[in-house]
């Protein structure tokens, strides 16, 4: 605003300038002729206090954006380097107050650079030849310590002044990642190198991606070869298909892993046998990355199992022949001593009646062991039910059989719950009755109930004969299992020593185990494991 008047004094114009006026003009022919000058004045007068206003109110703006920051944000003077501004973010991080810093320039906490360097730097900056820097550095705490920085600097004009602004982010939570990923791909790298089993990396389609020097040496292809190559080349014809049918069971579940056992085909055409653990990787969208495989040579183990099968196979033929052999000549002995003890008792004297009595009862306890060796030798033979067993049924119709046992000891057997198993009825029946028929025997009469049960842990049933009579001595509690031991106790030496090596056979036929435990307060509990 200008005040144009007809009449004035200094007084006058000292209020005019107070109440916002940029001028003050007489009326005169010469004010006339200078006032287009004087409006012009006027008007550049009036965009530098505007100009000025905004850049105020923009530094201030700015100011508290670079403070209420959470990444640190520095301004330092283009030409001098020293420090204008700095926000909270940085001087809580760096631990020096506004007043120290504004005596530093960035040198003074960037120990990494010199002036040359730090210049060079910039240089790009001055020039306009970039309109920003980023680059990494870092930063000296007062306390000497250090943290690394990833810097992004520019040249701005602030308050008609070159300043640089420099945002800096603290990386140190992203370094260490960085550096536990770099370790972790490190020791990736060494397992993968050193590993004796072979480890595979593969596409969803099967090809490979990666493959290590063991896989290398099983297969015996050359590493540039594999890579052109899928896990189903050198997958056996007979098995491709399967193999197809599991890579496909994992792309549609993250959480899978396939254990399997397969044959693999070496570069000469001949066969190896690999224990095979497949499991996918998935990203983030849940789509299927690639598949991770370890791979074992299980071939000696394999050759080894099929020569130990066919022994068994030997083993048990030759039990059943010569339990047949035992049998032929056994079955006479016994029915002559128990004519001749029927048909002469008053003929002869009490000594030979006790002699062909003892003939008699060995006789029996022959026919028994050899009755239990053909059942050790056919457990193998036996084959899987369609369908699963209710256990209840089997060990309900074994009590009618053994009742007048059971009435005779005096022993209250109590039933518990059962799971359902796919195990032979034959084998079922023969767990049961020698762990029963145990039980009745050894623990008859301790006035403790006999309890039968079982239960079910995911793929695998335990079956348990639990009694409350003396118990198994420690140091005998994995022998009883071995076949012909018999405890050192009187009554233990009954049985013929089988029974319980039949179990154990049992068990270990179908991926399980057999083991006793003492009976909480006394006794003995057997438990017997199977999958199925």
């Amino acid at each position: 605003m200008v005040i144009l008047t007809g009449q004035g004094d200094e007084q006058v114009a000292v209020e005019a300038i107070k109440r916002g006026a940029l001028d003050y003009v007489v009326k005169s022919m010469d004010s006339f002729a200078d006032l287009p000058y004087i409006v012009e004045r006027s008007r550049r007068e009036w965009r530098r206090i505007v100009d000025h206003r905004r850049a105020v109110r923009k530094a201030a703006e700015f100011g508290g954006l670079l403070d209420a920051s959470l990444n640190e944000i520095y301004t330092f003077d283009a030409e001098t380097l020293h420090f204008l501004q700095i926000n909270r973010g940085a001087l809580k991080n760096l631990g020096y107050s506004m007043d120290e810093l504004r005596q530093f320039t960035p040198l003074d906490i960037k120990p990494e650079f010199s002036w040359e360097s730090f210049e060079t730097l910039l240089q790009p900056l001055r020039s306009k030849a970039r309109e920003t820097a980023t680059f990494y550095s870092s930063h000296r705490r007062k306390d000497g310590s250090c943290y690394p920085v990833e810097v992004h600097l520019q040249l701005l004009t602030l308050e008609e002044r070159p300043v640089f602004v420099a945002m800096v982010l603290d990386i140190s939570d992203r370094k260490r990642a960085e550096d536990a990923l770099k370790l972790s791909e490190e020791r990736f790298r060494s397992i993968f190198e050193s590993a004796a089993s072979g480890v595979v990396m593969i596409s969803p389609d099967g090809v490979f991606k990666q493959v290590n020097p063991a896989f290398i040496r099983f297969v015996g292809y050359e590493e540039a070869e594999l890579l052109k190559m899928s896990v189903f080349d050198v997958t056996h014809p007979e098995d491709r298909e399967w193999t197809r049918g599991y890579y496909q069971l994992l792309a549609g579940d993250q959480n899978r892993i396939v254990d399997t056992e397969k044959r693999y085909l070496r570069k000469d055409g001949t066969v190896f046998w690999g224990h095979t653990s497949v499991a996918c990787v998935f990203g983030g969208e849940g789509t299927e990355e690639y598949c991770v495989g370890l791979v074992q040579d299980i071939t000696e183990r394999k050759r080894m199992e099929e020569q130990l099968q066919e022994l068994n196979r030997e083993l048990d033929a030759f039990v059943c022949t010569v339990s047949h052999d035992l049998r032929t000549p056994l079955t006479p002995i016994v029915g002559y001593a128990q004519y001749l003890k029927s048909a002469y008792a008053d003929k002869l004297d009490a000594k030979a009646l006790d002699l062909l009595g003892e003939i008699d009862r060995q006789g029996q306890v022959m026919a028994a062991m050899i009755e239990d060796l053909l059942n050790l030798a056919k457990v193998g033979a036996l084959k899987l039910p369609d369908e699963p067993l209710e256990v209840s049924q089997v060990v309900s119709e074994l009590l009618d059989v053994m009742a007048s046992q059971i009435a005779e000891s005096g022993v209250e057997i109590r039933v518990e719950d059962f799971p359902r198993v796919r195990l032979p009825r034959t084998l079922l029946n023969q767990i049961f009755d020698n762990l029963i028929g145990n039980a009745l025997r050894y623990a008859g009469g301790g006035g403790g109930p006999i309890e039968v049960g079982g239960l079910r842990e995911k793929d695998r049933v335990r079956l348990f004969v639990r009694d409350h009579g003396p118990g198994i001595p420690e140091e005998e509690r994995e022998k009883i299992f071995e076949a012909f031991f018999r405890g050192t106790s009187g009554k233990s030496r009954r049985g013929t020593g089988i029974g319980l090596a039949t179990i154990k056979k049992i068990a270990r036929l179908f991926g399980g185990r057999a083991w006793v435990e003492e009976t909480p307060g006394g006794g003995a509990t057997f438990w017997v494991e199977l999958v199925g």
